[in-house]
């Protein structure tokens, strides 16, 4: 179990942190993956939101899981965690990006955080990244996301890369493909 740390509201969140995951990005880091994920493995999706991570990967035959603060489950705070996963995979409110890579470390166990390339610009996050490594998945172009409403798709002005960890990619910085 992990220590919850302060609290943090996500309710209400403000329209960058509500950001849907279309699929191709989650196609791309699973073609990107130096392994398949193993056999009978589970993953978990901590900031569901919709459930699109979830969604794409059940199409893909991936055993999965997702909670959401607004469904009753607050990643950084509860500390009743589910012990049946093996990986992490999320795209977390972009304001709470310390906290969500605080909380995937402490779990020791492999994740891929859906991140604004400008992630490496918090003094806080270098010093994780420093000390306890990080691996990039570079997607070939800028990720148009989506509202909850369904009403809205767009691209924002930055790129977005897979921040990963504990995968054992060959190289630090991998160039997705699709």
């Amino acid at each position: 179990m992990v220590k919850a740390t302060g609290k943090l509201a996500l309710k209400g969140r403000n329209h960058s942190d509500n950001l849907q995951t279309p699929m191709w990005p989650i196609v791309s880091l699973m073609n990107a993956l130096p392994e398949p994920l193993k056999d009978n493995s589970i993953v978990w999706e901590p900031a569901c939101g919709t459930g699109n991570i979830v969604k794409y990967l059940k199409q893909m035959n991936q055993k999965c899981f997702g909670t959401d603060i607004e469904t009753g489950f607050d990643f950084l705070q509860d500390v009743n965690d589910p012990d049946n996963f093996d990986y992490i995979i999320s795209n977390p409110p972009f304001s709470l990006k310390d906290p969500f890579l605080e909380r995937c470390y402490a779990y020791g166990k492999p994740f891929a955080l859906l991140l604004p390339i400008t992630a490496f610009d918090g003094a806080k996050r270098r010093a994780m990244f420093k000390e306890h490594g990080m691996q990039l998945v570079v997607l070939p172009r800028r990720v148009d996301f989506e509202f909850p409403d369904g009403m809205y798709k767009g691209s924002p002005h930055f790129f977005c890369s897979w921040f990963t960890w504990g995968f054992n990619f060959d190289k630090d910085i991998t160039y997705a493909t699709n």
